[in-house]
């Protein structure tokens, strides 16, 4: 797997939740928290070959999320250790409801660090495009969001590398999230590959956001590849 398809991988896998619909958009609707959030601390762990992990010590990615009382995302932070992979990046957001832009500050391993600026186009009620505001950059992000503003599709583009990756929700009878299937397409090089991945819900909080969370590499995975845990503030 390469390093841009697990980095978007994990962007899905830290956004994704459950939420009720309502008729405004904001952005702690599309990533799916319930309640007044304040604050969600996200870490990923992976199992040891004999043990699934029941804390978050050994976690190598962490993403904490925080939002403004009206559901704007004020900040993010995530952090990547990986295997020939130290990535971190900052992100500062302007802007309420869709009118979006944000300033992202990234490290990847001995590289000097990066500098760029986005914003928000909005192509339809429930389409938008990330574009880079530096015209030298020309990746483009095209995001769909279902009608409650959960994330449906997200597409990305840059020089020879397109991934595709779509979202399907499944819920038990009270409404609560039950499980979340990723379909991802990776073209490079006219080359194209597909994956599929299964989150499933083990544990809820009193506002139904997943506390704890198994992620496999298949629908019929006995072993998770990956344990989540989030932690989460209110209002």
């Amino acid at each position: 797997m390469t390093f841009t398809k697990l980095l978007g991988c994990i962007t899905l896998l830290f956004f994704t939740n459950v939420c009720l619909a309502q008729n405004s958009y904001n952005q702690q609707k599309e990533y799916g928290f319930n309640g007044k959030i304040k604050k969600v601390s996200t870490y990923m762990v992976y199992p040891s070959k004999y043990q699934i992990p029941t804390d978050t010590l050994a976690y190598f990615a962490r993403n904490i999320m925080k939002f403004s009382r009206k559901g704007d995302l004020v900040s993010q932070e995530k952090s990547y250790d990986l295997p020939n992979y130290l990535f971190s990046q900052k992100m500062k957001f302007n802007g309420t409801g869709k009118n979006i832009s944000y300033n992202e500050e990234s490290t990847l391993n001995d590289f000097p660090t990066e500098h760029k600026q986005y914003v928000y186009k909005w192509l339809n009620t429930l389409s938008y495009e990330i574009m880079p505001t530096n015209s030298v950059d020309t990746s483009k992000r095209i995001v769909h969001l279902n009608n409650d503003f959960t994330i449906k599709q997200v597409i990305y583009k840059a020089d020879n590398l397109q991934t595709k990756e779509d979202v399907t929700y499944f819920y038990n009878d009270e409404g609560q999230l039950k499980e979340v299937h990723y379909s991802m397409n990776v073209t490079k090089d006219n080359e194209t590959t597909f994956t599929k991945d299964v989150q499933k819900i083990q544990a809820l909080d009193v506002y139904n956001n997943p506390t704890v969370i198994y992620y496999f590499a298949t629908e019929e995975g006995r072993v998770p590849k990956t344990v989540i845990f989030k932690y989460y503030e209110y209002y």
